[in-house]
């Protein structure tokens, strides 16, 4: 039976992470340099509407803050798999989203800044403090942290 509830368990945080990761491609995808900040949030409620999600009346920080509770609960999960890499991920995805949705959205991310040190902390350790990753990562996480001064 615990195995049976394991396997279930499995399957249902596999189909969590396969939500998150659509959601993250409609954001990209939303992301056209052109337009600033309307026009990406105009776009990502399209696509989003397009894949039968409406925020339409919620609006783009209430999605921001689905797409984050999805990747806090899913952060445990990756890590016990060893999918480091997939956490860095799409925590730079999400990073990426917070940054273009502004200080509303990320101030809806509760813990958000404290998550993604403790990523870098992992990151740090997996990939050397002089990785471009890192670098990379440190950067976004230090413009969220402007961001929300």
């Amino acid at each position: 039976v615990t195995r049976a509830l394991g396997g279930r368990h499995w399957a249902s945080m596999a189909l969590r992470a396969m939500q998150l990761e659509e959601w993250l491609v409609v954001a990209a995808a939303a992301d056209t340099d052109e337009g600033g900040s309307v026009r990406f949030r105009a776009e990502l409620l399209a696509g989003l509407a397009a894949i039968g999600h409406d925020y339409s009346l919620a609006g783009a920080e209430a999605f921001c803050q689905d797409v984050w509770h999805e990747f806090v609960c899913l952060r445990d999960w990756f890590r016990a798999r060893g999918f480091l890499a997939v956490e860095l991920g799409r925590a730079g995805d999400i990073l990426d989203l917070l940054t273009l949705l502004g200080a509303g959205a990320a101030r809806r991310c509760d813990g958000a800044v404290r998550v993604f040190r403790e990523i870098l902390d992992g990151v740090r350790v997996e990939y050397g403090a002089d990785s471009s990753v890192v670098s990379s990562f440190a950067a976004d996480v230090h413009n969220l942290e402007q961001l929300l001064r």
